[in-house]
């Protein structure tokens, strides 16, 4: 139960981390572009 808990969580940290990391290459590519 608790380790479900754990993964969930960690699922969730992994996607927002990696839709912060797509918007950040996107605003820098959209800087560069610019």
């Amino acid at each position: 139960m608790f380790l479900a808990f754990l993964l969930k969580i960690n699922i969730l940290l992994n996607i927002s981390f990696r839709s912060l990391c797509m918007c950040t290459y996107l605003n820098l590519k959209f800087v560069l572009t610019k």
